[in-house]
């Protein structure tokens, strides 16, 4: 069988072609009598892509909190929530924010859900303490501050959870409770 299958790549291209490469200008590469093309900008698409998800993670996070807490603040303006679920309404948009930044991300990757929506909820997390570094009052060593970064990262971990391809193992346990 091997032989075959080397006798006929033998008879479509000569001897002296099917070892031989050559690249006639960047971007271009001869092998075997076929050229294959990939413009700079093909190969920039996919090293953006590949770098973008860190970054696009927490952005869309942010996007949400933003979102979510001016909703939070309409909602707290026109009483119908009362003033002192202030601090729980802005933890549940960090959470709920972050969350979705770690979807965001996790998509982003197609690998290693947790650690995606981990990692961008660490760097919300980072925010929040650079946040409270710069405004004025108590800093970033206050509970409140510990809460929001915990809320953070833990959505971030949730929404990467969420992101897990479960259906192997979905489909294995129903096929074990068959037997």
């Amino acid at each position: 069988m091997r032989a075959r299958a080397n006798k006929s790549l033998s008879s479509k291209f000569p001897r002296s072609n099917r070892m031989y490469q050559t690249s006639v200008a960047p971007g271009i590469l001869f092998w075997g009598g076929l050229s294959m093309t990939s413009t700079p900008t093909e190969r920039r698409g996919k090293r953006r892509q590949r770098l973008k998800w860190y970054l696009f993670g927490p952005v869309t996070g942010l996007i949400a909190i933003a979102a979510i807490g001016y909703a939070c603040a309409v909602l707290l303006e026109r009483q119908v929530f009362p003033a002192s679920t202030l601090e729980v309404l802005t933890i549940a948009s960090v959470f709920l924010g972050s969350t979705l930044g770690g979807i965001a991300a996790t998509k982003r990757r197609d690998a290693s859900a947790l650690e995606a929506g981990g990692l961008s909820g660490a760097v919300l997390a980072i925010l929040v303490v650079l946040v409270a570094l710069v405004a004025p009052g108590e800093g970033p060593a206050t509970a409140t501050c510990l809460r929001f970064v915990i809320a953070a990262v833990a959505g971030g971990a949730f929404g990467g959870a969420l992101c897990l391809d479960r259906g192997r193992a979905k489909r294995r346990k129903k096929r074990y409770a068959r037997r």
